[in-house]
């Protein structure tokens, strides 16, 4: 009889430690792979946050454009960025980095700070490239890893901070990822317009233009604040500037406001200037005192006025019992007013002495401009008649050097035909547009004409309004 053997076989325990090796190799794997996420989101991410931070602040620092005049300037490394007056080698003119700040991130195959500036037309930007000496990238286990590059340079961005710049330059910067070569590049740029922000890290000395943003911040306790402008940060179309042109809603002033002069935000074309002319649409007062009023659209509805002296008055009603002025201009309708020492133009006028009649009504239909003597080929300028009157003329025989028998005058033609002694003549007149051509023909007995050398007329020129 047979008995079987108990227990693991050697092949079963051979497979047992091999899924175990596996599983180890797996955690270990694992554990490696966490160890670098979070080396990359960690130390190297607060590295790389740390020089753009710097960046941000040195290239919006007081004087920057001038430190950085030159159109492109390029920094290996981050001496350039440490102190100089305690930090071997730093060039900057305070500590924006600690003196033992490394220039090469650990554990990434090498990786350093190449800084590129630019300068254009005094506005700066600043290119970080994060490679190592021979441009490559982030580097684990001794080949590329752009997933931890891009894990480093997006955990990075949690890390900058949210304002750098004493000098009042907002800073705003995007990060770019190369998925080939693992490449960070982080972009700089100093734009006033751009991002606004707020410092947090107690570090800025505001002795310089800070612009506050985001809801909930307020400068309050504030003694004294010396800023070139005030910006509203709910609409930044309303600011404040003591040296500028500044924009407000509306202001209360409790004692009194001091101005040169105030300009209609809406419309420039009115203001007030108490040391010059005054421009406004409409005045509602109850009283106006100038000891030297120069009042234009004085009254836009009614102005009642004891005594006004103007060098125009522009109104629509005005009761005064003096006013002495150059000129009243009717403020319907500029084209019309009235000048003493000069021409006026109005449309009508009533004449009391006349009954109230109307000084249209009294002028003739045609008004005599001018009477010459013309001979033939003369020419005889029109008249200006306005714009509703129309040049005429009429032509009458000299009187003294033919026997008249018969004239008569056809107007439409501005022919005159005059029949004497001895023969008839006939008077033309050609118009020419601004002139006329007179001529003077004479008939002989056949009937034919010829041109008579030697008479000559009377050419009286008239405007007809009908």
């Amino acid at each position: 009889m047979r008995t079987r053997q108990q227990g693991f076989t050697l092949i079963e325990i051979m497979v047992v430690i091999a899924i175990i090796g596996v599983l180890a190799v797996a955690f270990a794997n694992f554990t490696l792979n966490q160890q670098r996420r979070a080396h990359a989101r960690g130390p190297v991410a607060v590295q790389i946050a740390s020089v753009v931070n710097a960046v941000r602040s040195r290239v919006s620092m007081p004087n920057a454009t001038a430190d950085f005049a030159a159109p492109l300037q390029t920094f290996v490394g981050t001496s350039w960025l440490k102190d100089n007056a305690t930090c071997p080698g730093g060039a900057a003119p305070t500590p924006l980095l600690i003196c033992t700040f490394m220039d090469v991130i650990p554990n990434t195959g090498g990786l350093t700070f190449t800084t590129d500036i630019a300068n254009n037309a005094n506005v700066l930007s600043a290119v970080v490239t994060i490679a190592d000496a021979g441009g490559g990238g982030y580097e684990s286990g001794g080949a590329l890893a752009p997933s931890l590059a891009g894990l480093a340079s997006t955990s990075a961005q949690g890390v900058f901070l949210s304002s750098l710049t004493p000098a009042g330059l907002v800073t705003y910067m995007s990060a770019t990822l190369d998925q080939t070569t693992a490449v960070i590049t982080i972009t700089v740029d100093v734009n006033a317009a751009a991002e606004p922000f707020l410092r947090v890290d107690g570090q800025n000395t505001q002795n310089a233009d800070i612009t506050y943003s985001g809801p909930g911040y307020d400068l309050v306790n504030a003694n004294d604040v010396f800023s070139s402008r005030v910006i509203d940060r709910d609409d930044n179309t309303f600011l404040l500037d003591p040296d500028g042109v500044s924009r407000t809603r509306e202001m209360q002033v409790t004692d009194r406001f001091l101005s040169p002069y105030l300009v209609d935000a809406d419309d420039n074309a009115f203001y007030i200037d108490p040391n010059g002319g005054t421009n406004l649409n409409a005045v509602n007062a109850n009283s106006v005192t100038s000891t030297n009023a120069g009042f234009t659209n004085l009254g836009a509805v009614e102005a009642n006025i004891g005594k006004v002296t103007a060098d125009q008055v522009d109104t629509k009603t005005l009761t005064s019992d003096l006013i002495g002025t150059g000129i009243v201009i009717d403020n319907d309708d500029n084209n019309f007013w009235v000048d003493p020492s000069a021409d006026s133009r109005v449309n009508d006028m009533f004449l009391a002495s006349r009954g109230n009649v109307r000084l249209s009504e009294l002028l003739p239909n045609y008004s005599l401009k001018d009477s010459t003597l013309v001979a033939n080929t003369d020419i005889i300028n029109k008249p200006n008649c306005g714009t509703i009157g129309t040049p005429q003329l009429m032509l009458i025989p000299r009187a003294g050097l033919i026997s008249l028998r018969e004239t008569t005058t056809d107007h439409g033609s501005n022919h005159t035909k005059t029949a004497a002694e001895g023969g008839l003549f006939e008077y033309t007149a050609v118009d020419n547009g601004g002139s006329w051509t007179f001529s003077a023909y004479t008939y002989n007995e056949d009937g034919s004409t010829r041109v008579d050398m030697t008479s000559q007329a009377l050419a009286h020129v008239y405007c007809y309004y009908p």
